[in-house]
């Protein structure tokens, strides 16, 4: 049915900024070494697509997908004719994707996608800037995904592969669309989802100065914030971490990574912080 072969993976690092970019990582979801990688292409024989499902910590606009993943052969540029992409907004994956259940759809051309090719590694960049497409804090999101190649059957050899995923907590595991069936898998996917929050550069910097004391914490988030009235603190996945009504908050507990501030005022305004917990 599927084909599943275990990839010696490279390393890939995706950056966070530290800084109010115009473009930030809304979701990312890093490999899980020492496992199994899943084919995502359709041919002449066999039409696969893989799904894994996102959220975002607040809404966003979306500027670009990318996919992580690999070829043993590397001759996938050669091969490569077109490619699925949906990004459909849904709980549950229970019917076929198409353009009628989905918020973003196109359809077996490369408009707007560029493979990154490098040898083994073989990724896709899905650019959507031009899509005007906003998702909306609270709610699960799938990226759907298919290579097109020019083989007469499904081989391991010149499949495209994703690499196989870290699934976040609070997020589904991938799944895999053929023969008219989902199927889940045991990892999620490996990719990044990049774009500009509603919030924005523009509000945050229209203060006369920085809305957390430092960006760089280990023990405590204290925040900078005329009026303070609370703050909610989410991971990269979108998950909520923790509320609070106070201007210095424990935070030592948090894992080391990269996290979002959401603080309000007294007024009711929002604004918005990435911080670094040590």
């Amino acid at each position: 049915m599927n084909k599943f072969y275990v990839l010696g993976l490279a390393s890939m690092l995706f950056g966070s900024s530290m800084s109010f970019a115009q473009t930030e990582t809304l979701f990312q979801q890093e490999m899980l070494p020492n496992s199994t990688a899943i084919a995502a292409s359709s041919t002449e024989a066999r039409t696969v697509h893989l799904a894994d499902d996102f959220m975002v910590s607040e809404s966003a606009q979306v500027t670009s997908i990318t996919l992580i993943g690999a070829q043993v052969f590397q001759n996938l540029p050669s091969i490569l004719q077109s490619v699925d992409v949906f990004i459909l907004q849904t709980d549950e994956l229970t019917m076929a994707p198409s353009e009628e259940n989905a918020v973003y759809a196109s359809l077996q051309n490369m408009d707007n996608v560029e493979l990154v090719s490098n040898g083994f590694d073989q990724n896709f960049i899905i650019d959507l800037t031009e899509a005007n497409l906003v998702l909306e804090q609270g709610h699960k999101y799938w990226i759907v995904f298919s290579a097109y190649i020019d083989a007469p059957y499904p081989s391991n050899i010149t499949d495209w592969h994703n690499y196989p995923g870290i699934n976040l907590e609070g997020t589904s595991l991938a799944q895999v669309y053929t023969n008219g069936d989902w199927m889940e898998m045991e990892t999620g996917m490996t990719f990044l989802v990049e774009g500009t929050t509603s919030l924005g550069t523009n509000e945050v910097f229209t203060q006369k100065k920085k809305v957390l004391a430092s960006t760089l914490v280990q023990d405590q988030l204290i925040t900078n914030l005329d009026n303070f009235e609370s703050l909610q603190v989410y991971d990269l996945s979108g998950k909520l971490i923790l509320s609070s009504d106070k201007v210095s908050t424990p935070v030592s507990f948090l894992v080391a990574g990269t996290y979002v501030a959401v603080l309000k005022d007294k007024e009711g305004k929002s604004f918005k912080a990435k911080f670094i917990k040590k």
